[in-house]
């Protein structure tokens, strides 16, 4: 029995031997691992990832798809300081993997000792990143596999959105590999590449950063408050025009793969401008990358995520600007903007980066990345739960992955956090009209319209519902207002509103079916109204 005891004291000793050597080398090493901030053309947030500095002159290493579509680059490291990332100096596509140097400082920068040295498989190991955005997360684990002829080394050691680029360390705190990626299916099947890669780095020649061409880009990534699916990511003004970079995503789960945007040109009743708070100057739009009209406009699937520019006059040197326009059916503002609060990027001002988990997780829906987009954004909401546009986000992707309890719940804490935004409640309309809550759903877009009568949309989704309580001279109504908006009419409302009429004998019923079936062009479809209307407009 003595034996037994002595034996067992042996092995908490040793346990917490180990445990104080990983705490002391996760001291040393994450002082040289860092958080990677990376932007597009727009100033928008595009990915983010983890690095860490091989040389104490500010040389670093990260996964290449990290940096490899970025057009600006910051880091943060674990003590909360921002440095500019200047060039990928080189690069092994293979390997996904990018050498990078940042803004130099007086002082040097604290490196990690690389090792060509795989340990054996079964052999500790630990990663030090910032998964979902939880800065300097440890994670341990063993070498689960070395495969590709000791290229790709797996572990099970967790990697999420965020890990990418984080260095996979021995039990001696030196670098042996770098987290690359996940297999999706599986659990804890994690992998990198063994950091020999480094070997195979050629000047790079491809990927180009664009951190000194910042002067005139006003980084704003501002969310509309009145259309949360819209963002101004950026404003850029220069001798020969002035531009404005936006960010629309398909957040209204009825519209589905029907929503659309458009600005409309040479309308100015209807355009977007740009107003010169002081004089009151209006500079109006141009030209833009989003289609022009209603009828032919630039169509988004549900969570998809467009990036698009506007182009306006010159504006100078104005400096307090309001931005507007007067398309029908929504209210793209943005109002008491001083542009020389957005002097370029602030990447020293901590707070500049608050949201930035937020539209990165747009990012990720613009490449139709869904899985990834609601890890980040379900973290997100769950860390900023008072975000109502993260919320609601999460529920979109909720849906699209199948998840209805999920999106019930994010989209209702939307609405409890602001209770003024038509889009939640249409967003909850559909949930329910999916679930067959119909008279739930009656409420929820009757208080869409109540709020912004001004969509034409919500009154054709409203007239169906009525169709279904027999009300026919309610849905008549809600459906005039749809055909008279400036939208491009189905031929379905035509029908619908014609067989309403029907049901109160009223004559002009038999022109709503023959326009139904002028608009259509399904042979099928025009064979059962040409029929329809044989029998009833004799």
């Amino acid at each position: 029995m003595k034996t037994i005891v002595t034996f067992i004291i042996l092995a908490i000793v040793n346990v917490s031997d180990s445990f104080s050597q990983l705490a002391t080398l996760v001291s040393k090493n994450e002082k040289a691992i860092f958080q990677i901030f990376s932007y597009d053309e727009f100033g928008a947030p595009s990915s983010t990832g983890t690095g860490f500095f091989v040389k104490s002159d500010g040389t670093g290493f990260t996964n290449l798809h990290v940096l490899k579509d970025s057009k600006y680059a910051f880091i943060r490291d674990v003590n909360g300081d921002f440095y500019q990332i200047d060039k990928i100096t080189r690069v092994c596509e293979e390997c996904d993997l990018a050498e990078f140097e940042v803004s130099k400082k007086d002082k040097p920068f604290s490196s990690l000792t690389l090792s060509s040295n795989i340990p054996l498989k079964g052999s500790d190991i630990f990663v030090i990143g910032n998964p979902e955005g939880f800065e300097s997360t440890v994670s341990k684990g063993i070498i689960s596999a070395i495969r590709a002829e000791n290229k790709i080394i797996q572990i099970s050691a967790p990697i999420s959105p965020g890990s990418s680029g984080s260095p996979i360390m021995d039990m001696n705190g030196n670098v042996f590999a770098m987290a690359t990626y996940q297999h999706r299916e599986g659990q804890n099947l994690n992998f990198g590449y063994s950091i020999s890669c480094k070997n195979n780095l050629i000047t790079n020649t491809k990927y180009f950063l664009s951190n000194e061409k910042t002067a005139n880009l006003y980084v704003l990534n501002r969310v509309c408050t009145t259309e949360s699916g819209l963002i101004l990511n950026s404003i850029e003004v220069n001798e020969k025009n002035t531009i404005i970079n936006l960010t629309f995503t398909n957040t209204s789960l009825a519209y589905g793969e029907k929503s659309f945007i458009y600005t409309a040109i040479g309308n100015n009743d209807e355009s977007f401008y740009i107003e010169d708070k002081i004089s009151k100057k209006k500079y109006y739009i141009y030209d833009a990358t989003i289609g022009i009209s209603p009828k032919e406009p630039t169509w988004l699937k549900l969570g998809e995520s467009k990036r698009f520019k506007l182009y306006f006059p010159p504006i100078g040197n104005v400096n307090e600007i309001n931005i507007a326009e007067g398309m029908q059916g929504s209210d793209w503002s943005f109002s008491n903007i001083v542009l020389s609060d957005y002097k370029s990027f602030q990447f020293e001002d901590k707070s500049f980066f608050n949201n930035f988990y937020y539209q990165t997780g747009l990012a990720y829906l613009s490449e139709k990345e869904f899985a990834e987009a609601y890890v980040i954004l379900n973290d997100f909401s769950a860390s900023n739960n008072d975000n109502d546009f993260a919320h609601n986000l999460a529920g979109i992707v909720s849906f699209i992955l199948g998840n209805n309890l999920d999106a019930f719940l994010h989209i209702n804490k939307a609405i409890e956090i602001n209770p003024t935004n038509d889009n939640y409640y249409f967003n909850l309309y559909y949930l329910n009209l999916n679930a067959g809550n119909n008279q739930e759903a009656f409420k929820n877009i009757s208080t869409a319209i109540q709020l912004n009568n001004s969509q034409p949309e919500y009154y054709s989704f409203r007239a169906d519902l009525y169709m279904e309580k027999e009300y026919w001279k309610e849905a008549i109504s809600d459906y005039n207002k749809f055909i008279n908006s400036d939208r491009k009419i189905p031929s379905s409302i035509y029908f619908q509103r014609g067989l309403a009429k029907l049901m109160i004998e009223d004559r002009t019923a038999c022109k709503d079916i023959q326009q139904s079936y002028d608009l259509t062009t399904n042979e099928d479809d025009r064979k059962v109204i040409y029929d329809f209307y044989k029998k009833q407009c004799k």
